[in-house]
């Protein structure tokens, strides 16, 4: 009879559905999300798999035998829980999971074969851990080697019985009173090793009964240089947390909630008339660009001017288009981040300087009138979109000017939109549309959300706010945009959108440092002495090889736990530092803690 490999799916898209395949020789089987799979599965809901995530090889036919391979996929293939890294072999029975939590198959043959479960073992046992279990005793002590118990005792039936007459033994004869002393010690001997081996057995099962009440869970294993502390290298780290840092594409743009139009920023051309011939044009900024930023003196302070109307392309408009990193800390997809990363218009502007802007023009109030003045970049206004107080309704006049006035309690009429902010695990190119949930009003974080059908793996939180000391060694984990992307291009399957696709695979960077200085703004402070922090409640931290696009990535500890959140970078000559944001402010967000 034909032997058939038989698929039950447990779980995910495919539920309850089996797939049979003829188990022929040499036969391959490619599972995965692409359209060429044999077992395909969905490409939104079923995730964690890999397009190519792993293939069935049938290596004999009679006795049927077959191997899985795991074909490098980025969310590792398991068998009956363990992780495989090379070839596998199947026996009947067997459940394979594609990525931890991921969608899980049972592996079966049709007939069955006859013979018993073969004992497992690993292709390559010098580089790779054996399948095979270790026996409790020997793992609960290693520096020693357990005693085998002794073989069971001869035991000596009594013979059937004696005449009177003297028994021969070999050449020796001896009379009944003799034999019976015999029989009677070798009873009493055999009782005595039956004593010895009971205690022996019941050391043997005393051993095994407190291995497994006291050996630790079953969970990711590190091959861990310093127990006692537990400190991990920082591949370890990297590789226990890599799928929990995300990669986060963002786009914004400022609005007027009253008319929902984008505002954008005016730009006016750069030249007045001449005082000395009224019939040419003098420019207000010499060498200055043909338009350049407008600004009005309002209060004291230097407010950027705003419109509704886009000035026939000339204005240009508030937002701003970048990336970032978060960190996964719910199994429901939760992630933190950077508050200028999931609400860019919450955080300083840096527009002009994208747009290169090297000056600007300013309105002077003058009595009733408005003198108009050039001002150099320098001068030009630490400003957060959200807090913008002047916009023009249409079209450029003053007579539309309007002074926004903030209302204790209600919207501001300047609101921040996200039109772009997608999450992206690493290795994979599906983008995943993500919601703010809330941002922090007082420090640089914020919480996004994700829905998937499947279970995420997050990172371990450390709230060490209170202990933290300059020195303590950290690892930093994000996508700097500096670093040079790896790029997919993927041919269309739909016959309706034919064409390629081109997508970035993020793929973090880790960086090592330490703790360079701790910056307190709060309680630690000294009001009394006037002692107070210019630049807030951070971490400075002694890394420098990270940057622009790690913002919002995880700090971990050397036990692999995350104490901050990377927000920023400041250079000064060759010399750069880098802060970030103790994590005790992200748990606020959280619920699970209270800033102190």
């Amino acid at each position: 009879m034909d032997v058939k490999i038989v698929l039950r799916h447990q779980n995910s898209s495919k539920a309850n559905q089996v797939e049979e395949f003829p188990a022929t020789s040499n036969a391959e089987f490619l599972i995965g999300r692409d359209a060429d799979c044999n077992v395909r599965y969905d490409e939104t809901r079923d995730d964690l798999v890999s397009h190519k995530h792993a293939r069935i090889v049938v290596e004999k036919v009679d006795p049927c035998e077959i191997a899985l391979n795991d074909l490098g996929s980025s969310n590792g293939t398991f068998v009956n829980k363990h992780r495989i890294y090379t070839p596998t072999r199947l026996t009947p029975g067997d459940i394979i999971q594609f990525g931890a939590g991921g969608p899980e198959i049972q592996f079966d043959l049709n007939p069955r074969p006859i013979l018993s479960k073969a004992t497992r073992l690993a292709e390559t046992p010098v580089s790779m851990p054996t399948r095979e279990a270790i026996s409790p005793v020997a793992a609960a002590t290693p520096p020693y080697q357990p005693v085998p118990p002794p073989p069971p005792a001869q035991f000596i039936p009594p013979p059937p019985p004696m005449a009177a007459a003297p028994v021969a033994y070999g050449s020796t004869t001896v009379g009944k009173a003799t034999v019976e002393r015999m029989i009677s010690q070798t009873k009493k001997e055999g009782r005595t090793q039956m004593v010895v081996v009971s205690l022996v057995l019941l050391a043997v099962i005393g051993g095994v009964t407190a291995y497994f009440l006291t050996r630790p869970k079953q969970g990711t294993v590190y091959v861990n240089p310093n127990p006692v502390n537990n400190k991990l290298s920082s591949a370890q780290i990297a590789s226990a947390n890599t799928p929990s840092v995300v990669y986060i594409e963002l786009s914004w743009n400022l609005l007027d909630a009253k008319t929902s139009r984008p505002l954008s920023q005016v730009y006016l051309a750069n030249s007045q008339p001449d005082p000395k011939n009224k019939k040419k044009t003098v420019p207000i900024v010499q060498g200055g660009a043909n338009l350049l930023p407008l600004f009005l003196q309002l209060n004291g302070k230097v407010e950027p001017v705003l419109s509704t109307d886009d000035g026939g392309g000339d204005y240009v408009p508030i937002g701003e288009t970048g990336s970032g990193s978060g960190l996964i800390v719910s199994s429901d997809g939760f992630i933190l981040t950077n508050r200028h990363v999931g609400e860019g218009w919450n955080t300083s502007y840096e527009g002009w300087t994208v747009h290169n802007d090297q000056a600007g023009i300013l309105l002077v109030p003058s009595g009733n009138q408005l003198q108009l003045r050039g001002i150099a970049a320098s001068s030009f206004p630490t400003w957060v979109p959200a807090q913008a107080k002047l916009v023009i309704e249409g079209k450029l006049s003053l007579d539309n000017l309007h002074v926004i006035q903030d209302s204790i309690g209600f919207p501001n009429q300047v609101q921040g939109h996200n039109n772009v902010l997608n999450v992206t695990l690493a290795g994979n190119r599906i983008r995943i549309p993500a919601q703010v949930a809330r941002s922090s009003d007082a420090v640089d974080v914020s919480m996004l959300k994700i829905e998937l059908p499947t279970a995420l793996r997050k990172v371990d939180l450390n709230d060490n706010y209170d202990t933290i000391q300059p020195g303590a060694r950290v690892v930093v984990m994000g996508y700097p945009g500096v670093a040079p992307q790896i790029v997919q291009v993927v041919g269309s399957k739909d016959v309706f959108a034919q064409g390629t696709v081109e997508d970035t695979i993020p793929s973090p960077t880790v960086s090592d440092g330490n703790v360079g200085r701790v910056i307190r703004n709060g309680a630690n402070n000294s009001p009394d002495n006037a002692i107070y922090s210019t630049f807030g409640d951070y971490y400075q931290l002694a890394v420098n090889t990270t940057g622009a696009g790690n913002s919002g990535g995880p700090v971990f500890d050397e036990n692999g736990k995350v104490i901050g959140i990377f927000t920023a970078m400041k250079s000064q000559g060759n010399t750069t530092i880098t802060f970030a944001v103790p994590i005790r402010y992200g748990m606020e967000l959280m619920g699970v803690t209270q800033t102190k």
